[in-house]
């Protein structure tokens, strides 16, 4: 950025000097015009290189400040376009990274979803709306979607549940033990386990 700004500088000077020979009668118009090219095409480098720091993360006052003092900056301030928990940090510390690798991964915990795996033959007991519970916690659940892939070694199919309330008492990445509500057949009855001998 400090390099596009100093080009677009000379740039600025150069056009301006042709502009006021040019009115003197001194130059040929063309230089002017190439003067002026010369200055739009600086200025959109310029213009690049300072959208590439802001979707970066860094802000247009600090962008501006370097830009004006001619030093660069030595650390950047990275703020989350929404509130959430960082769950993981991937860069080191002097590590160069692109503008396109993840620095950290974070996780919004006020909603979350559960991913069940239920064996392929009975995943069509349970259709999207069916209410669910975690066990060993005062926690609801409802099925949202089923995924439509099956996991090959496994013989799994994903169901992704949505978390009802109280999601403080999950965290993300735990493993949980679901209870599925039994599904409705006609000519049964639900009988509590109790009562099978």
């Amino acid at each position: 950025m400090l390099q596009a700004n100093t080009r677009a500088k000379l740039a600025r000077q150069a056009a301006k000097r042709e502009q006021d020979l040019f009115g003197e009668g001194l130059i040929a118009q063309r230089r002017v015009q190439e003067a002026q090219a010369a200055l739009q095409e600086a200025e959109a480098t310029l213009t690049q290189a300072k959208t590439a720091l802001r979707l970066s993360g860094m802000s247009m006052a600090a962008i501006d400040k370097v830009a004006a003092s001619g030093n660069p900056q030595d650390s950047l301030i990275l703020t989350a376009s929404q509130t959430g928990v960082v769950t993981e940090i991937k860069a080191k510390p002097g590590q160069r990274v692109d503008s396109a690798t993840p620095l950290m991964h974070l996780a919004q915990t006020d909603t979350l979803w559960l991913e069940i795996q239920v064996p392929v033959a009975e995943s069509a007991s349970w259709a999207p709306g069916s209410k669910l519970k975690v066990q060993g916690r005062d926690i609801t659940a409802q099925i949202m979607s089923s995924s439509a892939m099956v996991a090959s070694g496994s013989q799994m199919v994903v169901m992704r549940a949505l978390v009802q309330g109280k999601a403080g008492q999950v965290r993300p990445g735990e493993l949980l033990t679901v209870e599925l509500p039994a599904a409705a057949t006609a000519g049964a009855w639900d009988l509590p386990l109790s009562a099978v001998a």
